[in-house]
């Protein structure tokens, strides 16, 4: 992890306002706006657990005044596929190179 500065925060605090500007106009894509911003300035393993965490904040902040109108039902595969698939890529993060994690986040994006 780089050293704290106040570029290296406010480059963060930028791809972190950005996401989540994404995600509020279009319902989606703050991960793929965050993670490769973020991953040119802290790293992969790094970024990869500050989008996890900025993702779940922005979503939670969406979700509030909505979550009676959603359809419970149809959301609840998704949740469990999320749940049965988190794990793996926490693992694969912690024993991966990181330059075969940029690849693949690269391939990915």
């Amino acid at each position: 992890m780089p050293e704290l500065t106040l570029p290296l925060l406010a480059a963060v605090g930028g791809a972190a306002f950005l996401a989540a500007f994404a995600q509020g106009v279009t319902g989606f894509g703050s991960a793929l706006v965050a993670m490769p911003l973020l991953s040119l300035v802290l790293g992969v393993r790094a970024a990869a657990g500050l989008v996890a965490l900025l993702s779940l904040a922005v979503n939670v902040a969406l979700l509030l005044p909505a979550r009676r109108a959603l359809p419970w039902r149809r959301i609840g595969p998704l949740l469990a596929g999320t749940l049965a698939t988190v794990p793996a890529g926490v693992f694969f993060l912690a024993g991966a190179d990181p330059r075969l994690a940029r690849a693949l986040l690269g391939a990915a994006l």
